[in-house]
This record gives structure tokens, C-alpha cells and sequence, in this order.
């Protein structure tokens, strides 16, 4: 069942007597299931690590060093890679890395969220740098984000 924010707490809050309802997703249980806080982490802050690190690692064209072997799934030789295998590994990244911006953008603005939407967008607004034959589905760019989150 894909992450909503129809279940996540309300708090209410009053502001110059007015009583108003106040919903984040980022305090729901669906939001800890999603992104994976580590132990004393919110899952923004979980989501803000992984952003950090995406960008290194996407900084790092040749994906040398600790990001370059996280991205491939904690492989010790990435030098062996092709350049094929780099590039994919490349749109692995750029493709989760854009979907989180867009999950946190709707989260932060109370929009209704649903991660693999994000999903969605992220590979639209891609689509111009990956050929039209390999383009992934939402749900490959959500299995992206589960293997790079293990």
C-alpha cells in the first residue's frame, strides 16, 4: 500500500483565537515505514541524509570513494565498472534523488502525498536524459529507493 498522508496525525493549534488543524506526514507511522529513521533520527532528517549523500555522490561523475560504493550496493570495486554500468548507476541516483525532493517538497507544503507520484515526476522530469526505451516505472524508482536505503 503506497505511503499517504491521508493517516498522519492532526494536531490542532489556535492562533489569535482561532482554532485550526495542523496535519504532517512526517510524524505519521507511515512516514518511519517509508523512509527508515535511524534510532533518535526524524524521518525528515532521514530523508535530508540521503538527499546529502545522492548529491555528493551525483557530484562525483566517476562515483569514486565511499558514495560510489554505496550507490552500488556496498560493492568494494567499483574501477571494474563500465561506463555503461556507471551511467546507470547515475540515473539510479539522479532519478531517487528527484523523487525526494519532490516527496519533501509535498510534504512541506501539506500537498497530498504519495511517494510513488513523486516517482512519477521525477521520471518526467528526467525524461529528457535517459532514452525513451530505458526509462524506469514509478514502481523501479521505488525499488531504487529500497535497495539504496538497506
Amino acid at each position: 500500500e503506497p505511503a499517504t498522508s491521508d493517516d498522519a496525525p492532526v494536531v490542532s493549534r489556535a492562533h489569535r483565537g482561532l482554532s485550526f488543524e495542523l496535519c504532517s506526514f512526517w510524524f505519521s507511522c507511515s512516514a518511519v515505514k517509508l523512509f527508515h529513521p535511524k534510532h533518535g533520527e526524524t524521518p525528515e532528517e532521514a530523508v535530508d541524509g540521503i538527499l546529502e549523500l545522492l548529491e555528493t555522490a551525483l557530484e562525483d561523475e566517476a562515483f569514486e570513494g565511499d558514495f560510489g560504493k554505496i550507490l552500488h550496493g556496498g560493492k568494494d570495486s567499483l574501477q571494474f565498472l563500465s561506463v555503461a554500468d556507471l551511467d546507470k548507476i547515475s540515473v539510479r541516483a539522479k532519478h531517487v534523488y528527484t523523487a525526494l525532493t519532490f516527496a519533501k517538497e509535498a510534504i512541506n507544503n501539506f500537498e497530498r502525498f504519495v511517494f510513488r507520484d513523486c516517482c512519477e515526476r521525477a521520471i518526467a522530469c528526467l525524461a529528457y536524459s535517459v532514452p525513451r526505451e530505458e526509462r524506469p516505472s514509478g514502481i523501479t524508482v521505488m525499488r531504487w529507493f529500497r535497495q539504496f536505503k538497506r
